[in-house]
């Protein structure tokens, strides 16, 4: 069976996975929804392109396999099982996450702050799991975030998907020197330097995360990748609205410092926004930002803004 005709008609993989409708693609990857007719559950199937990049595209499967299979957290999309034999089509089976990427609940503008620090806790979470086990993710963005719809109507639960370019600290580039894996929007200055990746570029993508969360706009403008914004970036920290509080820009300027030594660790940030949703309950951490939801009552009455105290985010984190 080839990916065309996996991609032309609903069809049963290897007589267990129900293939339903494709959900994404990429340069390596498609991935589609399907109902695991054994566990009668939906799940996710991503699969590996059969081209002529065929070869890198499951080295980095195996890779992503290996690494999944080496994790396990709520805030981590979960690796069900995998088919990388050649000759065969080869895919990758995940766990089905029932709701938007948080790219796409963007486009509805910025979110609450206590939202903001919850998904930050529990992405900071997960990614200290995979840093303890010696993995960076390499492309923390919004596009790789998905929100969990919770069954009982409770607050949307983030989720890091997507290791397919993930790897392991001080493990053998996969590139030439001067090709920068990533997202250019979110890649940590280091990256820029064409510095080995570490566990700190991934802060910076986060801390880039919840800034555009925070006000609606990317940090970094999305299609900016000449020779000009790369010297910018490695130059400047991003721009922090004044309209940000002191409590999220005493957190999201150590998480973007453009030294790495500098930067908090995943499970520092954790504390941090831990630290943050205690504080931020009712409070907007966007001075006269929008409601979270688009489209809000222009009457909707809503509480006196409040200055939050400037060290209650320092509380968790190294000096």
């Amino acid at each position: 069976m080839t990916l065309d005709a996996v991609s032309a008609t609903t069809a049963l993989l290897d007589d267990r996975y129900l293939l339903q409708e494709r959900v994404g693609r990429g340069g390596m990857s498609t991935v589609y929804r399907a109902m695991d007719t054994r566990m009668e559950r939906p799940v996710a199937i991503k699969m590996i392109h059969e081209d002529d990049r065929a070869a890198a595209s499951a080295d980095r499967a195996h890779t992503e396999k290996a690494l999944l299979a080496a994790v396990d957290h709520r805030a981590l999309v979960t690796l069900y099982d995998a088919q990388l034999i050649p000759g065969r089509p080869r895919y990758l089976v995940m766990e089905f996450v029932d709701g938007p990427t948080l790219a796409r609940r963007l486009t509805s503008g910025p979110m609450r702050p206590r939202q903001v620090a919850r998904f930050t806790r529990d992405l900071a979470e997960g990614l200290a799991v995979v840093h303890a086990a010696g993995i960076i993710h390499r492309d923390v963005k919004p596009s790789n975030i998905m929100l969990a719809r919770d069954s009982l109507g409770g607050p949307w639960t983030a989720k890091l998907a997507d290791f397919g370019i993930a790897c392991e600290v001080g493990s053998p580039r996969m590139t030439s020197p001067g090709i920068v894996l990533g997202t250019f929007a979110y890649l940590a200055p280091e990256l820029l330097r064409d510095a080995e990746p570490g566990t700190a570029g991934d802060i910076f993508g986060l801390g880039l995360v919840a800034l555009e969360a925070l006000t609606g706009s990317p940090a970094y403008p999305t299609n900016g990748t000449g020779r000009g914004a790369a010297t910018a970036r490695v130059m400047n920290p991003p721009a922090i609205p004044d309209r940000i509080h002191d409590d999220w820009r005493v957190l999201i300027e150590r998480m973007t410092r453009l030294d790495p030594s500098e930067r908090p660790t995943a499970a520092e940030v954790a504390r941090s926004a831990e630290t943050l949703m205690q504080v931020t309950r009712g409070v907007a951490a966007v001075r006269d930002a929008g409601d979270e939801t688009a489209g809000a009552a222009a009457g909707r009455s809503r509480p006196r803004r409040r200055r939050l105290l400037g060290g209650a985010v320092g509380s968790g984190n190294a000096g």
